[in-house]
């Protein structure tokens, strides 16, 4: 009896032994994937305190479209972390040093034609930069065409400004580009700003476009 008795504890010990392993695993595994993502989460989080410290540079490409239209392409070119994203904006025409900021930028240096620029005729022109903050500061969004404004009513349209919704706090505009309106809706609804000039504080407007018309000479809608 003593010895089937032993047989018995054994048995069951093995069975346990066999039981608790599983457990053990799939305990570790579940530690080490929540130790993962915390580990993901903290990169995240200071990636994004990091661009935020940096500024981000953002430019985008829209093409004039006729009176009365309300929808045009736009294509998106990217963000960046220093205003070296005027390289972009211009298809290359302009280049500015790592340190330099939007405040760098004059008329000038955009109208200047580049020697070793191939089809000229094909660089970009900047409408607008627009800021994330009063008086010019902060993260830009660069918005360019194929031509300066034109004078016969045609603008550049952007129905919806994707992650700056809601940022521009002031405004400069350039290549006769003498209007631009900031709409607190998608596709130019509700109430809007009509920005003639370089504007250093939009006021009631700011931090609340959420679509663009820029322009020449032409109607709010």
């Amino acid at each position: 009896m003593c010895w089937k008795s032993y047989l018995i504890r054994q048995n069951t010990k093995r069975r346990n032994t066999m039981t608790l392993k599983p457990t053990l695993f799939t305990i570790i595994i579940g530690l080490l994937l929540v130790i993962s993502a915390l580990v993901n989460t903290s990169e995240s989080r200071l990636s994004i305190s990091n661009a935020q410290e940096q500024g981000e540079h953002c430019v985008v490409y829209a093409e004039a479209t006729a009176p009365g239209s309300s929808a045009a392409p736009v294509a998106w070119r990217g963000c960046y972390p220093t205003f070296e994203a005027i390289a972009v904006a211009t298809d290359g025409r302009v280049h500015l040093p790592p340190s330099a900021s939007p405040d760098d930028l004059s008329d000038d240096m955009l109208h200047s034609q580049s020697a070793t620029d191939v089809h000229p005729a094909q660089s970009s022109f900047v409408l607008t930069i627009e800021y994330d903050d009063t008086n010019y500061r902060g993260a830009s969004l660069t918005t360019t065409g194929m031509m300066p404004c034109p004078s016969d009513g045609s603008a550049f349209l952007l129905p919806s400004l994707g992650a700056w919704d809601n940022r521009i706090e002031s405004v400069r505009l350039y290549s006769n580009c003498n209007r631009a309106f900031h709409y607190e809706n998608e596709s130019y609804g509700g109430n809007y700003g009509d920005y003639r000039s370089d504007t250093p504080d939009m006021t009631s407007m700011r931090n609340q476009a959420s679509s663009l018309k820029i322009c020449q000479n032409c109607l709010a809608r």
